[in-house]
């Protein structure tokens, strides 16, 4: 087959082209894809079909570059598209037998019912001392949106330990009895699992977790007005809502700095999220005629710019941009006073 496709030499071997390497490696993934999901999983059937092969050879064509070996990454996203892209195009238009749609929605029906259950488990625990939360305050986020607080906390910590001599009796109890709800994901960052005792990351203590959650509560419920508002002020309505435990070190004044360290990370992002909404609201206006129809609720206005008024959403753009650059004028002023 590869006879008259071979690269040859003076006083060497036939040599196998790239392009003869790209066929071989996708045809054994292909094979391996097939024993793994038929033999091992047991499906009942896997779909080989033109969009996979292209894009394994359009994936495969970066063998002919620099590169002849492919980055791992790229080839595990290639795969999931391989299994993916077979639910792209539905069966109706070609010959098979079962509808595979059916199997699909199944798949998705389980999966919403089994986190549907989940959630009125967990929504049947009764709240602890511990969450102490104010009347005006918004509501607790969701868990996707918590699970970076398991490792900011820490990341901060380490951050000031290193900044700051601490004692050792304030440094073992900030890491006493970490959290481990999220104990899979900071063994994932580890990368020590197989040594006993030995982990490089610094795991927060539960009640800076839940100081840090509590302030992120109180950020969230001055969002809106967060550009007129000091950080100072924030800082001291998060502290004073939040019940620290009695023996809480209070040495070196380390929940009022991590609060404010936690605070200005909030302050840089809520800018850009002001902005991308401002963005996001301007794309959809092509032109300015068109931004002036879709602004303005009277079409007659348009032919009177006198006794034209501001709407809502052109307000809003304004403030949106009025207020990021604020904020690029008050941080780093903010960050001065904090240092």
């Amino acid at each position: 087959m590869f006879a008259r496709v071979t690269i040859r030499k003076k006083s060497e071997r036939d040599q196998f082209k790239p392009a003869q390497t790209s066929v071989l490696i996708t045809t054994t993934s292909a094979l391996r894809i097939h024993h793994q999901l038929l033999d091992v999983y047991r499906f009942r059937f896997i779909l080989l079909c033109q969009q996979p092969q292209d894009a394994l050879e359009n994936f495969f064509s970066c063998i002919l570059s620099r590169n002849p070996v492919p980055r791992l990454l790229e080839f595990k996203l290639t795969l999931r598209f391989i299994m993916r892209s077979q639910f792209f195009r539905p069966s109706s238009k070609g010959n098979y037998v079962i509808d595979d749609s059916t199997d699909l929605l199944e798949s998705v029906e389980v999966k919403k019912a089994v986190s549907e259950k989940n959630l009125e488990l967990s929504g049947t625990d009764e709240p602890s001392e511990k969450d102490f939360i104010l009347e005006d305050e918004a509501p607790l986020p969701r868990d996707d949106v918590r699970i970076p607080l398991c490792t900011c906390p820490a990341t901060l910590l380490a951050v000031y330990q290193g900044r700051h001599k601490l004692f050792t009796t304030c440094t073992d109890y900030y890491q006493a009895d970490p959290v481990e709800d999220r104990e899979q994901l900071l063994t994932l960052k580890s990368f020590c699992t197989e040594v006993k005792n030995l982990n490089p990351l610094v795991r927060s203590s539960r009640h800076v977790v839940a100081l840090f959650e509590h302030v992120d509560n109180t950020f969230r419920s001055y969002e809106n007005q967060v550009l007129k508002t000091s950080l100072p002020f924030i800082t001291k309505v998060a502290l004073d809502s939040h019940r620290l435990p009695s023996n809480f070190s209070r040495c070196h004044d380390l929940a009022k700095h991590l609060t404010a360290a936690f605070l200005m990370l909030r302050l840089r992002l809520t800018p850009r999220k002001l902005s991308s909404k401002a963005k996001v609201a301007k794309s959809k206006c092509v032109s300015k005629s068109a931004h002036e129809s879709c602004c303005c609720s009277d079409p007659l206005k348009l032919h009177h710019p006198q006794q034209q008024t501001p709407s809502q959403q052109e307000t809003s753009l304004y403030k949106g941009y009025i207020q990021c650059c604020i904020a690029k004028l008050l941080l780093p002023r903010i960050s001065c006073q904090i240092l």
